[in-house]
């Protein structure tokens, strides 16, 4: 169980007390954008580190997808600082239980995982190995969660808290609306990212959406994509032919960014 304050300010004044450095899960999201401009109210650039985790390697295996990198070359000149890139705990996840991969490919995955190549971890363990490698054990991890994102995210943020002292981890705008964090970002001068157009949200997986769009918009990065999940194709098969039987349009795209998009501009 962890701590619960009034405000936002309220929790990262108390995190503040307890550390001199953070560690920011970067997701190119918007939460995770006001994360950081929350925290450079109350910690220096230099002992804010941002690190974003992968979901899908990218063409050498190292860092993501290039319409991710393109992004995050922007956010890092945007905020004057390195992103550090690391896999996602996920990812590991996916492969161990062969998400869409295809069977050829299975016997080369067991020998990997029964070797440790590929180990499973928790988030507090790749966590672990974040602070460790960047030498700030006593870091704390901030994460742009905010109550009023999904019922899920009400149900962590007004049961579990908003500051967790056995994790070291804390939510610095869980209270924030969704009208404040739009007014946060559009006032620093920022934009969003092309994946809010093209899915709704930032990339956190390999859904049957984000495939869909990542093959319409960065044809070369879906390509990338399926030399890591092959099998991922079954789902644009299935939604190519449902869309040609009942009409829909080539990829789920939601409207409401799209507006997003003619007032504001997004990143590409």
């Amino acid at each position: 169980m962890g701590l619960h304050f009034e405000t936002s300010i309220a929790t990262c004044q108390y995190v503040r007390e307890q550390t001199d450095d953070i560690i920011l899960a970067f997701s190119n999201g918007k939460d995770s954008i006001g994360a950081r401009i929350q925290l450079g109210r109350y910690w220096p650039k230099e002992r804010i580190h941002m690190v974003y985790r992968y979901t899908v390697p990218g063409p050498d295996g190292r860092g993501g997808l290039e319409f991710i990198e393109r992004q995050l070359a922007y956010y890092e000149q945007v905020f004057d600082q390195p992103i550090y890139r690391v896999p996602h705990p996920q990812t590991i996840r996916m492969l161990h239980y062969k998400v869409f991969q295809s069977p050829d490919r299975l016997p080369a995955i067991d020998y990997l995982i029964n070797t440790g190549v590929l180990p499973v971890l928790a988030d507090k363990e790749m966590d672990d190995i974040v602070r460790a490698c960047k030498g700030m054990g006593d870091a704390w991890f901030a994460t742009g969660i905010r109550r009023n994102d999904s019922i899920q995210r009400r149900r962590v943020v007004l049961g579990q808290g908003s500051a967790h002292p056995n994790l070291m981890s804390f939510y610095p705008v869980w209270d924030w609306s969704i009208d404040e964090l739009l007014g946060e970002i559009r006032n620093a001068g920022i934009k969003l990212t092309s994946d809010y157009v093209w899915f709704g949200r930032s990339l956190d997986g390999i859904n049957m959406r984000e495939v869909m769009a990542i093959k319409r918009y960065a044809p070369d990065d879906y390509q990338t994509l399926l030399t890591w999940f092959p099998l991922a194709e079954l789902n644009v098969m299935l939604y190519e032919w449902r869309a040609k039987m009942l009409g829909l349009p080539e990829a789920p795209v939601p409207p409401l960014w799209r507006e997003y998009e003619r007032k504001r501009g997004l990143v590409v």
